[in-house]
C-alpha cells in the first residue's frame, strides 16, 4: 500500500494567459499612477493659485504697533495660529508645501483689506501693516510670511 496518490503538477499557461495576466498587473500599476499624479496635479494647482509672489509687508515692531493708529479687530485661530486684522475679510487653506509638491501641509491666508496684522505662533507675534490693499500670509515651520497682494478668495 502507498499513500500517494499522485500529486497535480501546475497547469502550464499558455503565452495569452500570460501576456494578458501581464497586462492586466501593467493597467492596476498605471492606474495608481494616473491617480496619484492627479492628486498631485491638484495640489500644485491649489498651491500656485494660493501662493502670491509680491513685495513683504512692512514688519512692526511691538512698540510701533502700538504706537500707530491702526488696530487689531478682528481675530481667529486657524490651523493653531492666531490671526488678528484690522478691517476686512480673510479666506484661509491649507497648501501642500514645497509649492504643493510635498507631503507636509502650510496654513495659508489672504486678505482683502487688513489694514494692520497681527500673527501669532508659537514662535511669538508679528505684527504687519498693510495700509493699502490686499495682503497674503503664509505660515511654514512656525514663521509667518507676509507679502502684499492675495490671488484668491479676496
Amino acid at each position: 500500500m502507498t499513500g500517494d496518490f499522485g500529486t497535480r503538477g501546475r497547469r502550464k499557461r499558455s503565452p495569452i494567459e500570460m501576456v494578458a495576466g501581464v497586462g492586466v498587473a501593467v493597467a492596476a500599476v498605471g492606474g495608481v499612477l494616473l491617480a496619484v499624479a492627479g492628486v498631485k496635479y491638484a495640489a500644485v494647482s491649489k498651491a500656485r493659485s494660493w501662493s502670491v509672489a509680491g513685495p513683504p509687508c512692512a514688519s512692526l515692531t511691538h512698540d510701533q504697533y502700538l504706537s500707530s493708529d491702526a488696530r487689531v479687530a478682528h481675530v481667529f485661530t486657524y490651523d493653531d495660529v492666531q490671526f488678528g486684522r484690522g478691517y476686512g475679510y480673510v479666506n484661509c487653506t491649507e497648501i501642500a508645501d514645497h509649492g504643493g509638491f510635498g507631503f507636509g501641509t502650510i496654513p495659508i491666508c489672504q486678505f482683502n483689506s487688513p489694514t494692520v496684522l497681527q500673527v501669532t505662533t508659537a514662535r511669538g507675534t508679528d505684527y504687519y501693516a498693510v495700509p493699502i490693499g490686499a495682503a497674503t500670509v503664509s505660515i511654514e515651520h512656525g514663521r509667518p510670511r507676509c507679502v502684499q497682494g492675495a490671488s484668491v478668495g479676496s
